[in-house]
Protein backbone atom coordinates (compact mmCIF):
# COMPACT_ATOMS: atom_id res chain seq x y z
CA UNK A 1 0.00 0.00 0.00
CA UNK A 2 3.13 2.30 0.95
CA UNK A 3 4.47 2.41 -2.36
CA UNK A 4 2.01 3.82 -4.81
CA UNK A 5 1.47 5.99 -2.17
CA UNK A 6 5.37 7.19 -2.25
CA UNK A 7 5.42 7.02 -5.92
CA UNK A 8 3.18 9.39 -6.08
CA UNK A 9 4.83 12.13 -3.74
CA UNK A 10 8.23 11.42 -6.26
CA UNK A 11 6.74 12.05 -9.49
CA UNK A 12 5.10 14.69 -7.74
CA UNK A 13 7.70 16.74 -6.82
CA UNK A 14 10.01 15.50 -9.37
CA UNK A 15 7.66 17.16 -11.50
CA UNK A 16 7.97 20.43 -9.19
CA UNK A 17 11.86 19.76 -9.71
CA UNK A 18 12.05 19.96 -13.06
CA UNK A 19 9.76 23.35 -13.11
CA UNK A 20 11.58 24.80 -10.44
CA UNK A 21 15.26 23.95 -12.71
CA UNK A 22 13.00 25.25 -16.71
CA UNK A 23 11.78 28.67 -14.80
CA UNK A 24 15.34 29.46 -12.87
CA UNK A 25 16.76 28.94 -16.24
CA UNK A 26 14.49 31.10 -18.23
CA UNK A 27 14.32 33.52 -15.44
CA UNK A 28 18.22 34.27 -15.38
CA UNK A 29 17.85 34.70 -19.32
CA UNK A 30 15.31 37.00 -19.27
CA UNK A 31 12.76 34.84 -20.30
CA UNK A 32 10.46 34.68 -17.50
CA UNK A 33 9.70 37.19 -14.59
CA UNK A 34 9.30 35.58 -11.23
CA UNK A 35 7.99 39.62 -9.93
CA UNK A 36 5.00 40.03 -12.14
CA UNK A 37 3.79 36.36 -11.18
CA UNK A 38 4.04 37.66 -7.71
CA UNK A 39 2.16 41.02 -8.21
CA UNK A 40 -0.61 38.76 -10.00
CA UNK A 41 -1.06 36.16 -7.24
CA UNK A 42 -0.21 38.59 -3.90
CA UNK A 43 -3.70 39.65 -3.35
CA UNK A 44 -4.60 36.24 -2.51
CA UNK A 45 -1.50 35.64 0.17
CA UNK A 46 -3.58 36.92 3.65
CA UNK A 47 0.21 37.29 5.72
CA UNK A 48 1.58 39.38 3.42
CA UNK A 49 0.93 43.11 1.75
CA UNK A 50 1.75 42.99 -2.24
CA UNK A 51 4.45 45.14 -1.33
CA UNK A 52 6.35 43.29 0.98
CA UNK A 53 6.04 39.74 -1.47
CA UNK A 54 7.29 41.81 -4.28
CA UNK A 55 10.00 43.27 -2.36
CA UNK A 56 11.31 39.58 -1.19
CA UNK A 57 10.94 38.60 -4.98
CA UNK A 58 12.90 41.43 -6.16
CA UNK A 59 15.69 41.30 -3.58
CA UNK A 60 15.73 37.04 -4.01
CA UNK A 61 15.48 37.46 -8.02
CA UNK A 62 18.26 39.87 -8.21
CA UNK A 63 20.96 37.43 -5.69
CA UNK A 64 20.55 35.09 -9.13
CA UNK A 65 20.27 37.43 -12.43
CA UNK A 66 23.49 39.04 -10.20
CA UNK A 67 25.69 35.30 -10.94
CA UNK A 68 23.88 33.72 -13.77
CA UNK A 69 27.31 31.34 -14.62
CA UNK A 70 26.71 29.89 -11.21
CA UNK A 71 22.81 29.59 -11.32
CA UNK A 72 22.45 28.28 -14.67
CA UNK A 73 25.10 25.60 -13.55
CA UNK A 74 22.96 24.79 -11.16
CA UNK A 75 19.09 24.80 -12.74
CA UNK A 76 20.09 23.23 -15.98
CA UNK A 77 21.49 19.78 -14.62
CA UNK A 78 19.35 20.10 -11.87
CA UNK A 79 15.94 19.35 -14.09
CA UNK A 80 17.68 17.03 -16.12
CA UNK A 81 18.84 15.52 -12.57
CA UNK A 82 14.86 15.61 -11.40
CA UNK A 83 13.41 14.55 -14.58
CA UNK A 84 15.50 10.97 -15.08
CA UNK A 85 15.53 10.24 -10.89
CA UNK A 86 11.90 8.40 -11.20
CA UNK A 87 13.51 6.45 -14.25
CA UNK A 88 16.46 5.15 -12.47
CA UNK A 89 13.85 2.82 -10.05
CA UNK A 90 11.81 1.85 -12.90
CA UNK A 91 12.17 -2.37 -12.94
CA UNK A 92 10.73 -2.53 -16.27
CA UNK A 93 12.97 -0.04 -18.01
CA UNK A 94 16.09 -1.64 -16.71
CA UNK A 95 15.23 -5.10 -17.84
CA UNK A 96 13.64 -4.31 -21.17
CA UNK A 97 16.70 -1.52 -22.01
CA UNK A 98 19.81 -1.87 -19.65
CA UNK A 99 21.75 0.25 -21.72
CA UNK A 100 19.12 2.77 -21.66
CA UNK A 101 18.86 2.41 -18.07
CA UNK A 102 23.27 2.61 -17.92
CA UNK A 103 23.66 5.16 -19.93
CA UNK A 104 20.63 7.42 -18.23
CA UNK A 105 22.35 6.29 -14.85
CA UNK A 106 25.51 7.96 -16.60
CA UNK A 107 24.13 11.61 -17.09
CA UNK A 108 22.20 11.02 -14.06
CA UNK A 109 25.10 10.85 -12.12
CA UNK A 110 27.00 13.57 -14.03
CA UNK A 111 24.17 15.72 -13.35
CA UNK A 112 23.97 15.09 -9.69
CA UNK A 113 26.97 15.97 -9.42
CA UNK A 114 27.26 19.59 -11.35
CA UNK A 115 24.32 20.30 -8.44
CA UNK A 116 26.34 19.33 -5.71
CA UNK A 117 29.42 21.15 -6.12
CA UNK A 118 27.20 24.43 -7.41
CA UNK A 119 25.08 24.07 -4.40
CA UNK A 120 27.93 24.24 -2.35
CA UNK A 121 29.49 27.55 -4.60
CA UNK A 122 26.44 29.13 -4.25
CA UNK A 123 26.29 30.27 -0.50
CA UNK A 124 29.81 31.75 -1.17
CA UNK A 125 28.93 33.08 -4.07
CA UNK A 126 25.91 35.39 -3.55
CA UNK A 127 23.56 36.68 -0.09
CA UNK A 128 21.49 33.62 1.50
CA UNK A 129 17.90 34.19 2.09
CA UNK A 130 18.19 32.14 5.56
CA UNK A 131 22.04 33.36 6.45
CA UNK A 132 23.64 30.86 8.54
CA UNK A 133 20.53 28.75 8.90
CA UNK A 134 20.95 27.76 5.20
CA UNK A 135 24.40 27.35 4.98
CA UNK A 136 24.38 25.16 8.01
CA UNK A 137 21.89 22.79 6.24
CA UNK A 138 22.74 22.93 2.34
CA UNK A 139 26.54 22.79 2.52
CA UNK A 140 26.29 19.24 4.37
CA UNK A 141 23.23 17.86 2.30
CA UNK A 142 25.25 19.14 -0.63
CA UNK A 143 27.95 17.06 0.61
CA UNK A 144 26.11 13.99 1.35
CA UNK A 145 24.48 13.91 -2.26
CA UNK A 146 27.74 14.16 -3.59
CA UNK A 147 29.37 11.44 -1.59
CA UNK A 148 26.08 9.45 -2.25
CA UNK A 149 26.66 9.75 -5.86
CA UNK A 150 30.44 8.90 -5.72
CA UNK A 151 29.23 5.32 -3.35
CA UNK A 152 26.69 4.44 -5.65
CA UNK A 153 29.05 4.74 -8.99
CA UNK A 154 31.73 2.56 -6.79
CA UNK A 155 29.04 0.05 -5.99
CA UNK A 156 27.69 -0.71 -9.86
CA UNK A 157 31.76 -0.75 -10.87
CA UNK A 158 31.79 -3.51 -7.97
CA UNK A 159 28.11 -4.88 -9.82
CA UNK A 160 27.37 -4.59 -5.45
CA UNK A 161 23.29 -3.53 -7.23
CA UNK A 162 21.25 -3.82 -3.88
CA UNK A 163 23.66 -1.13 -2.41
CA UNK A 164 24.08 1.19 -5.60
CA UNK A 165 20.34 1.06 -5.50
CA UNK A 166 20.49 2.32 -1.90
CA UNK A 167 22.94 4.89 -2.90
CA UNK A 168 20.70 5.80 -5.30
CA UNK A 169 17.38 6.45 -3.35
CA UNK A 170 19.79 8.54 -0.93
CA UNK A 171 21.14 11.08 -3.49
CA UNK A 172 17.74 11.36 -5.40
CA UNK A 173 15.95 12.20 -2.27
CA UNK A 174 18.06 14.72 -2.03
CA UNK A 175 16.95 16.57 -4.85
CA UNK A 176 13.37 15.74 -3.78
CA UNK A 177 13.86 17.30 -0.66
CA UNK A 178 15.05 20.56 -2.12
CA UNK A 179 11.96 20.21 -4.74
CA UNK A 180 9.37 19.77 -1.70
CA UNK A 181 11.00 22.98 -0.41
CA UNK A 182 8.91 25.14 -2.97
CA UNK A 183 5.49 24.05 -1.79
CA UNK A 184 6.18 23.93 2.02
CA UNK A 185 7.67 27.40 1.76
CA UNK A 186 4.66 28.67 -0.27
CA UNK A 187 2.39 27.36 2.59
CA UNK A 188 4.56 28.84 5.87
CA UNK A 189 4.33 32.07 3.48
CA UNK A 190 0.42 31.42 2.88
CA UNK A 191 -0.25 30.75 7.00
CA UNK A 192 1.95 32.28 8.90
CA UNK A 193 3.58 35.78 9.79
CA UNK A 194 7.34 34.25 9.62
CA UNK A 195 9.97 36.79 7.83
CA UNK A 196 11.31 35.42 4.66
CA UNK A 197 14.79 34.35 6.01
CA UNK A 198 12.61 32.50 9.08
CA UNK A 199 10.22 30.26 6.66
CA UNK A 200 12.45 29.27 4.22
CA UNK A 201 14.70 28.12 6.91
CA UNK A 202 12.46 26.22 8.23
CA UNK A 203 11.07 24.94 4.87
CA UNK A 204 14.63 23.62 4.09
CA UNK A 205 15.32 22.06 7.51
CA UNK A 206 11.93 20.59 7.07
CA UNK A 207 12.41 18.73 3.68
CA UNK A 208 15.58 18.30 3.49
CA UNK A 209 15.83 16.35 7.20
CA UNK A 210 12.40 14.73 5.92
CA UNK A 211 14.11 13.28 2.83
CA UNK A 212 16.72 11.91 4.25
CA UNK A 213 14.63 10.00 6.51
CA UNK A 214 12.06 9.13 4.13
CA UNK A 215 14.88 7.48 1.87
CA UNK A 216 15.98 5.30 4.59
CA UNK A 217 12.44 3.78 5.90
CA UNK A 218 12.02 3.52 1.49
CA UNK A 219 15.37 1.51 1.66
CA UNK A 220 14.43 -0.52 4.50
CA UNK A 221 10.46 -1.00 3.71
CA UNK A 222 11.81 -2.26 0.24
CA UNK A 223 14.43 -4.42 1.26
CA UNK A 224 11.96 -6.10 3.63
CA UNK A 225 9.79 -6.80 0.87
CA UNK A 226 12.61 -8.11 -1.68
CA UNK A 227 13.61 -10.47 1.25
CA UNK A 228 9.94 -11.79 1.42
CA UNK A 229 9.59 -12.27 -1.78
CA UNK A 230 12.60 -14.15 -1.79
CA UNK A 231 11.80 -16.58 1.10
CA UNK A 232 7.94 -16.94 -0.71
Amino acid sequence: MWKPILWTVVIVLALIGVASGVFRTLAVMGLWDYVQLTRRVAGFIPTRTPEELVRDIQWSEQRWADHPVVVLAHAIPGFVFMFLGPFQFIGKIRSRNIRLHRWSGRIFLAAGAFVGISAIAMPLRFPLIAGRAELAVVVPFAGFLLFALAKAYACIRRREIAAHREWMIRAFAIGLGIAAVRPIDGVLTYFTRLSLHDHFAVALWTCLCGAALTAEIWIRLSSRTVSLHAQS
